[in-house]
């Protein structure tokens, strides 16, 4: 079962929604740009709330469920900093995850491109 509480969600899509908005003017079409935007503001959110939280004076409240945003157990800034890095590896790399299969590139159609050229009016002999 994942754990999750409401300022998450609300930390989650309000930072990707940022993201996704500052990716269109800032790097269009690269999708590590959004991650690394929205990955760095739900850290800052999450551990800004945090560190504002009163009730957990001389208790961890860096680790603790009721402290913050938390995901499947784990404080949601630990989900941003795994995000950030791997949003960084992309962006130095240049590697990207979720890659747009265009139908010119499954091996069907390039097939299908190849029997085509082989087959061309222009190609069989008289």
């Amino acid at each position: 079962m994942t754990r999750l509480n409401g300022l998450a969600i609300l930390f989650l899509f309000g930072s990707a929604a940022v993201g996704l908005l500052l990716r269109s003017f800032i790097a269009p079409g690269n999708d590590s740009v959004a991650v690394l935007i929205a990955a760095t503001l739900m850290a800052l959110l999450d551990l800004g709330y945090r560190l504002r939280n009163k009730g957990f004076n001389g208790r961890s409240k860096w680790l603790s469920m009721k402290a913050g945003a938390y995901l499947a157990f784990f404080p949601l800034w630990g989900w941003g900093l795994a995000l950030i890095v791997v949003a960084v590896i992309q962006l130095v790399t240049g590697s990207r995850s979720f890659k747009r299969n265009s139908p010119q590139s499954t091996p069907r159609a390039q097939r299908k491109r190849k029997n085509s050229a082989t087959f061309a009016p222009s190609a069989v002999k008289k």
